[in-house]
Order: C-alpha cells, then sequence, then structure tokens
C-alpha cells in the first residue's frame, strides 16, 4: 500500500518514547485497551511497555513472542496536513507527513486522497 491521506482531525500522540519489538521477542502481556480491543499491553524484558496489536503476538497465557518486528511509534497530526500512508494493522495507518516523520496515526483520523 502506498497512498496519500488528508488529516481530517487531531491527533496528539500521548506516548513519547515507542516501544520497538523484534520479531521473537518475549513480552509479558497484560490488559486489553478498551478504545482499542485489538490491542493488549505488553511489556519486554527491560520493563519498558506499550500496546501492540494482539494479532501480532504468539500468546501463551500472560507472555508471548513477537510474531514480526514493530513499533508502537505513534504520529502527531494536525487537520488538513497531507500525509503518506504505508500500512494498516488493527484501524491505524503507518504514515510519513511532510517533513519525513513516521509512526501510527488512528484510521479515523484520514481520508484517502485521490493520487
Amino acid at each position: 500500500m502506498h497512498a496519500k491521506g488528508k488529516i481530517i482531525q487531531d491527533y496528539v500522540t500521548p506516548f513519547s518514547d515507542p516501544l520497538p519489538v523484534k520479531m521473537g521477542e518475549r513480552l509479558r502481556i497484560g490488559k486489553r485497551d478498551e478504545e482499542w480491543p485489538e490491542f493488549v499491553w505488553c511489556v519486554n524484558q527491560e520493563g519498558k511497555g506499550g500496546w501492540i496489536p494482539e494479532e501480532h503476538i504468539e500468546r501463551s497465557e500472560d507472555i508471548g513472542y513477537a510474531r514480526r518486528d514493530y513499533t508502537t511509534q505513534e504520529l502527531t497530526v494536525r487537520a488538513g496536513e497531507t500525509v503518506t500512508l504505508f500500512e494498516q494493522d488493527s484501524r491505524w495507518f503507518w504514515a510519513e507527513n511532510a517533513e519525513g516523520k513516521k509512526g501510527w496515526i488512528p484510521a479515523k483520523v484520514v481520508r484517502f486522497e485521490p493520487e
């Protein structure tokens, strides 16, 4: 996927310290997100946590292993901004803004623009 999108609603990331996860990495799994039930809270071996789509985790009780590389990096965007969309995952898009910054944004804050 590679498309242009127009931001229709501001989104400010609440997390400034993203959790990068490598395929096969062991994670402790916590609660499910109430707003985004596809996501579960995961904590790595160093004690750093973040929300990860449950489908990306091979789970056994409260322990899991990452099925793919993933980052919880989110992108702050403003209404009217144009972004490039690369991947859709669990109602979020991996996007890049005009300054070259990349991160996840909720699908509900963006609409596709014709090329």
